[in-house]
């Protein structure tokens, strides 16, 4: 090899290894990043014996990727789920407030029985009034507590809506980039990155499916297969209802016209944090808001007044609600009863028709001549008729034939176990996310002690290159010192 080709091979290492330098020191500035890839640069020899930097490339593993996506997705279904059950669990079954409607039934029961025991004293009719409202009013705020969890889950459902169609057209942009910088030879290795991080947030909103084609363009589809993102952004759409009640079904979410959730979705979501947020809206808020309208139709039904002269139908007593004062059927669900649930207005003002009844009239009354103060009967009746068995709609999702006390306790149990079962889910997907999360990273990450041994290396194989450009000056020195 002659003087002149070997100084040109120095120099051509000299130059890749500066370029290889760059590449690391792109890595350890994005080495805290946890969305960047370790970038890996290729030399290639020509045939003169010198070297170039060819291309940089990543670190790359599609299998766990796809992985660590649908990690993200479950995870982010099950977080949602558990932030919704806590505001139920938060606000109607704290043990220190004793709110919950089965402690409230537990109460007005104890009162009742009390009140039998000195029926002559007004102190005590007072204190059973008193359990009723409190058993009233804490049904009315369940219901908007229930009601308040559906509409922050319909809000946040709209929040990320906008977040996905930001992510998609973010995602375009970037996917656009990479196809042109690939197919120019140009090194996108950082937009691949970008592109990444763009997919695990949308990850988080809803289970997808990826697909790598030609000149790096990806194209993205629901866990179901509605197309998102195909060269071009779909359009996600859904219509908020910020006036969300007891009677109100909340809208679907439609991908580009066709709907993921709600019952006439033929291709649903299943993971992500939309799903989580459906779920608390439409299924576990609702169910539970099917067994509170059914305690409140069962109470309203179990204090119920009798005719007591003729054969008149049966009237609401203690308790009534916005359809009364006639009663509501047997065994059948009546939508949002537990929302007007109250006490009745005539006994507000006379709590003793709690002991006398006649709320809905003389021919309603129960303590009759010759009227007695220590009446105690109709009392004993309202207490026992707590719990005494009756036929609940299955809609609430509990036994058909229960007493009141325990219907309200099952309703209580099934809220915590609803949550405590979310919790646990999301305890073990968030671990799965952790692992996958970790794995991926242990493979495509960047380790800073790593590159420090290759920048040592990189700088030995430097200084190797400029001996020898040394060594050869030296002999150029020499020849044109003989020529002399």
């Amino acid at each position: 090899m002659s003087l002149t080709r070997s100084l040109d091979v120095a120099r051509s290492h000299l130059s890749a290894t500066a370029e290889y330098m760059q590449t690391v020191s792109r890595n350890v500035a994005r080495s805290g990043d946890p969305n960047a890839t370790r970038k890996i640069s290729q030399y290639v020899t020509n045939a003169g014996g010198g070297v170039y930097l060819a291309v940089t490339t990543r670190s790359e593993n599609e299998l766990l990727f796809a992985k660590a996506q649908l990690s993200i997705s479950t995870a982010a279904r099950d977080r949602a789920r558990v932030e919704g059950l806590d505001q139920l669990n938060d606000a109607v079954l704290d043990p220190e407030l004793e709110a919950s409607p089965a402690a409230l039934i537990q109460k007005l029961e104890r009162a009742l029985q009390f009140y039998s025991e000195g029926a002559q004293d007004p102190a005590r009719a007072d204190a059973a009034l008193r359990a009723a409202s409190d058993l009233a009013s804490g049904l009315r705020a369940a219901t908007e507590v229930t009601q308040k969890a559906r509409r922050n889950a319909d809000g946040d459902i709209a929040q990320s809506v906008k977040d996905i169609n930001q992510i998609l057209k973010d995602l375009q942009t970037v996917n656009e980039d990479i196809v042109r910088g690939t197919v120019t030879g140009r090194d996108v290795t950082d937009q691949l990155d970008q592109r990444d991080s763009l997919v695990n947030r949308l990850s988080e909103q809803f289970g997808i499916r990826t697909e790598l084609r030609e000149n790096n363009d990806m194209a993205i589809r629901t866990e179901s297969g509605v197309t998102l993102f195909d060269r071009t952004a779909r359009s996600v759409s859904f219509q908020a209802t910020p006036a969300l009640d007891v009677n109100t079904t909340g809208n679907a979410i439609f991908v580009d016209g066709i709907p993921i959730s709600g019952p006439n979705a033929i291709m649903p979501m299943s993971t992500g944090r939309l799903a989580g947020l459906v779920q608390v809206r439409d299924v576990t808020a609702t169910q539970y808001q099917a067994q509170l309208d059914e305690v409140a139709r069962g109470l309203i039904e179990a204090f119920a007044e009798q005719d007591q002269v003729a054969a008149g139908a049966d009237q609401a007593g203690l308790f009534t609600y916005a359809g009364g004062p006639g009663i509501p059927p047997t065994g059948v669900r009546v939508l949002g009863i537990a929302s007007t649930i109250a006490v009745n207005a005539a006994v507000v003002g006379n709590a003793s028709l709690i002991r006398d009844g006649g709320i809905n009239g003389a021919n309603y009354r129960y303590n009759t001549t010759p009227a007695s103060a220590g009446f105690n009967a109709r009392i004993l009746e309202q207490a026992e008729a707590i719990s005494a068995n009756r036929s609940f709609s299955p809609v609430a999702g509990l036994t058909g034939t229960e007493n009141l006390s325990r219907f309200a306790a099952l309703s209580d149990g099934w809220l915590s176990a609803e949550r405590e079962m979310a919790n646990a889910d999301y305890e073990y997907t968030s671990v799965m996310y952790e692992r996958a999360a970790d794995s991926l990273n242990k493979m495509t990450g960047i380790n800073v002690q790593e590159e420090y041994l290759v920048m040592l290396e990189l700088e030995r194989s430097y200084q190797a290159s400029s001996k020898l450009i040394a060594a050869v000056d030296k002999m150029f020195e020499s020849l044109l010192a003989a020529a002399r």
